[in-house]
C-alpha cells in the first residue's frame, strides 16, 4: 500500500497536530515518514548593504540548520518508534516544492492538515492544500485540525 508519507509542516503548532494519527498510521502500514518544512529566504535583486553573496549564503545555511533542528524536535515529541523517519528542509515557493520533493522522494501519500479557513483569512493566507491537491500525481491525506488552541 503506502510505503512513504510525505508530512509537509508550516511551522504552526495546528500542523504538528496531525503527527501523532501520521505516526500509528506508519507503523501500521510500515511506511516511511518524511517530514518536510519549505521556507523563502527572499532578499531581493539589489543589496543595499553591499554584502557579498556568501553573506546571504551563511545566513540561509543557518536559517535551513535551525529548521531541521526543529523538526528534530518535532520528530522526537510527536512520532512514535518503529517506523524510518527522514527531516527535509527545502527553500522554494511552497506548492511547487512540495510537488517536487514528493517526485524526488517517491512519495505514494502526502499528509496534511485540513483547515476550515474563510472569508479572507483565505484569500490573504492563501490554501496550500488546494494548490498541492491540484498538482501532485499521489495520493492525499487531509486530516482536519481546529485552528484554535
Amino acid at each position: 500500500m503506502f510505503k512513504r508519507i510525505l508530512v509537509p509542516l508550516d511551522g504552526s503548532v495546528q500542523t504538528e497536530k496531525i503527527l501523532p494519527a501520521i505516526g500509528e498510521l506508519a507503523r501500521d502500514l510500515k511506511a516511511e515518514v518524511i517530514l518536510l518544512r519549505v521556507y523563502k529566504t527572499d532578499f531581493g535583486q539589489v543589496d543595499y548593504f553591499g554584502h557579498e553573496p556568501e553573506f546571504y549564503e551563511a545566513i540561509r545555511a543557518d536559517y535551513q540548520r535551525d529548521i531541521l533542528a526543529n523538526l528534530s524536535n518535532i520528530r522526537k515529541e510527536h512520532l512514535g518508534t518503529g517506523f524510518p523517519v527522514r527531516i527535509l528542509a527545502e527553500e522554494g515557493p511552497v506548492v511547487q516544492t512540495i510537488r517536487c520533493v514528493a517526485e524526488r522522494e517517491g512519495a505514494d501519500l502526502i499528509a496534511m492538515p485540513r483547515r476550515s479557513r474563510t472569508g479572507l483569512s483565505r484569500v490573504f493566507r492563501g490554501n496550500v492544500t488546494a494548490g498541492v491537491q491540484r498538482q501532485v500525481g499521489c495520493s492525499l491525506l487531509l486530516v482536519c485540525v481546529n485552528e484554535g488552541n
